[in-house]
């Protein structure tokens, strides 16, 4: 009778360390999945805000008088500026528009999508931007408060603030980053 018991005790004590492996199992493929997602979202965060950079840093480059013309129109979701942005001595006009209640139709329902425009022709950033906004400051680093801004000559300086999810969630949670930064182009000095 006692090896009976030590069997039945054996497979309870097995059975309870089974158990803890797979919950352990688990929460190690759980942490991996976020991570994942996390990673995704950092990625997609740098390279928009590579392409943001790289376009509002060259604004006003070779653009003949540039206080008047290198920022045609400015407001806290899109600004339309001109550049020689490819260096190949023509000046291009690039626009980032930001609609905030247009969905991207990703599985999120709070992603947007970010519209690029050079000369023309539109490209749809749908990296599962949430939020996309704009502030403008003067020489003096004081805030342009006008909405749209009136005169775009006045802006020396562009802040510029984004969050980004996760376009599929992991369970019921989107992984998430905040990207911010104040851009002083040189050529609007």
């Amino acid at each position: 009778m006692q090896v009976i018991y030590d069997i039945l005790g054996s497979m309870i004590i097995g059975g309870i360390i089974l158990l803890m492996l797979l919950s352990f199992n688990s929460s190690i493929m759980e942490g991996s999945a976020v991570q994942t997602f996390n990673s995704i979202v950092q990625t997609n965060a740098t390279s928009l805000s590579d392409m943001i950079e790289y376009d509002f840093r060259k604004m006003g480059y070779r653009v003949g008088s540039v206080h008047d013309s290198a920022i045609v129109y400015a407001d806290s979701n899109s600004i339309f500026i001109k550049g020689d942005f490819d260096n190949d001595g023509s000046v291009e006009r690039i626009s980032y528009a930001f609609n905030p209640k247009a969905k991207s139709g990703h599985v999120n329902p709070r992603s947007r999508v970010l519209t690029r425009t050079v000369n023309g022709v539109p490209q749809q950033i749908n990296l599962g931007l949430t939020r996309f906004r704009l502030a403008y400051y003067d020489t003096a680093d004081q805030l342009i408060a006008q909405n749209p801004v009136k005169v775009p000559s006045t802006i020396r300086s562009i802040r510029l603030a984004m969050n980004l999810e996760s376009t599929s969630p992991y369970d019921t949670t989107y992984a998430g980053g905040t990207w911010e930064r104040t851009i002083t182009p040189k050529n609007l000095k």
